[in-house]
């Protein structure tokens, strides 16, 4: 009974965590190319590295961008400054986070207007006193989402507000969440009424999602070419980023995958090795042809059993192949060469010691926040996972439980983790995504882990030849 009741946890548990990986794990990376707005992942940002400068030298000016933008040949760029300013009406006062921008930026990040309108380029251009809010900040300063057309102080200026966004409640933004609402300006009137202020933080569309890492060359070029320092700067490619994410599910559904084939694999030797040996046993008696006539539907059953199972694996094969990114820093000219290991971790580290301390801007935390739960997701599920399925399956069988009902068991735990994970990806504002190739994958790796001891165990399939006598 002890032992029933270890596989029924490990067996649960196992499921539910590698579940985790197909749908939150997979909800999150497309949250977070929602979050990303229209450009999604095909981007790459550039921070400042705030703590290397103290004195703001690294900071960029409305002019530098111009530069940028002309080096960039017209590419669509977006820059943000931003800082936390308490933000009054009347006689209520709140911080909040202001955020100076650019009419691009609701193209590099989602920004779901509730009511009335975005930043312009000729409100940017003119550097008028008009404001975005979030809908909670309004609730803070007006008791009411229909702001628009009110005023509120930044600076000790009146600010018109011009339009109300909804606030993003999913998990990712709710573990970035420091308390603070965001509120959007332009930038140039950030600027004008902030003498001390520069842009922090900048975006630039990429031509395409390549991975090869000539998007940052292309960037540090840019960023020398106005006289700046590019290790000052923080420079994520979100293509490679987002190649990281995405093919985490897909990981797992490959070893997975690629176990069932080899089980298929195992299978077709036992069916052919068992063929030889019926006709070793008949050829003392009758020839080849006698064998084949006498024996045909047997002949007919083994040959379908082993194309089907063929069939199987090209099917398969095509469910869970994807292409595999791996950093080409990571790969060395030749296969074995310690040195190269022991120089790119120390690089590593060194990379790692200049971006301790270093300030997100808020879009780039979210992206931070949505990297870390993906590698939580990924790393508790995959392999926790599939070592606490194989052993509850592996006691379940100790135990001599039949495997239709080890298959009916599992069957029942994986409709309700399904159901389970699906909830609470949509109680937690995400997509409740799922792969249905990865799910059959899923499904025909549990029923051949609960049935392939009885239909590739030495021995087993002996019984065929038996059949194949009677049918002579």
């Amino acid at each position: 009974m002890k032992g029933f009741k270890a596989a029924y946890i490990m067996s649960a548990l196992g499921i539910f965590l590698f579940l985790s990986v197909m749908i939150p794990g997979r909800s999150i990376f497309e949250k977070t190319e929602t979050l990303n707005g229209s450009v999604s992942m095909q981007k790459i940002t550039v921070s400042v590295k705030n703590h290397l400068d103290p004195i703001g030298s690294s900071l960029l000016s409305l002019k530098d961008m111009d530069g940028i933008r002309e080096a960039m040949d017209g590419r669509l760029i977006s820059h943000t400054m931003q800082d936390t300013l308490p933000i009054s009406f009347e006689r209520i006062s709140v911080n909040a986070r202001v955020i100076g921008t650019d009419s691009f930026y609701s193209m590099f990040h989602e920004v779901r207007i509730k009511s009335g309108g975005f930043l312009t380029q000729e409100s940017e251009q003119r550097g008028e006193t008009v404001a975005v809010i979030e809908d909670a900040l309004a609730w803070q300063l007006f008791n009411t989402d229909n702001a628009v057309g009110n005023q509120i102080s930044i600076f000790g200026r009146t600010f018109r507000i011009i339009g109300v966004s909804y606030k993003d409640s999913s998990i990712i933004s709710k573990v970035s969440d420091d308390g603070n609402a965001n509120i959007y300006i332009p930038s140039k009137t950030f600027s004008d009424l902030d003498a001390n202020a520069g842009i922090s933080h900048f975006e630039v569309a990429t031509s395409d999602n390549n991975t090869l890492g000539r998007n940052e060359s292309e960037i540090t070029e840019v960023i020398q070419s106005i006289g700046k320092n590019p290790t000052a700067y923080k420079i994520t490619d979100y293509n490679i980023e987002s190649a990281l994410m995405e093919q985490k599910p897909f990981i797992a559904i490959f070893v997975m995958g690629f176990n069932i084939i080899i089980w298929t694999l195992f299978y077709i030797k036992t069916i052919i090795l068992n063929l030889i040996s019926f006709f070793k046993s008949q050829s003392s008696t009758d020839y080849f042809s006698g064998i084949v006539r006498h024996n045909t539907l047997f002949m007919l059953q083994t040959a379908s059993k082993t194309a089907l199972a063929i069939l199987f694996i090209l099917g398969l094969w095509k469910c869970i192949r994807f292409r595999l990114y791996i950093n080409p820093a990571l790969v060395p000219d030749e296969l074995i060469d310690i040195s190269y290991y022991i120089n790119f971790l120390e690089e590593h580290l060194r990379q790692s010691a200049l971006n301790t301390g270093f300030i997100a801007s808020y879009a780039e935390q979210l992206f931070i926040h949505a990297k870390g739960l993906s590698d939580v997701i990924f790393f508790t599920g995959f392999i926790p996972g599939l070592l606490l399925l194989s052993t509850g399956l592996s006691l379940f069988q100790r135990n001599t439980l039949e495997a239709d009902r080890i298959l009916l068991t599992v069957g029942i735990m994986l409709l309700l983790s399904t159901g389970i994970l699906q909830l609470l990806s949509i109680t937690y504002e995400l997509q409740a995504v799922i792969d249905m190739k990865s799910f059959a994958v899923l499904c025909s790796f549990l029923t051949a882990s609960c049935l392939r001891n009885k239909y590739i165990k030495p021995g087993r399939l002996e019984n065929i030849v038996q059949i194949g006598c009677i049918h002579r």
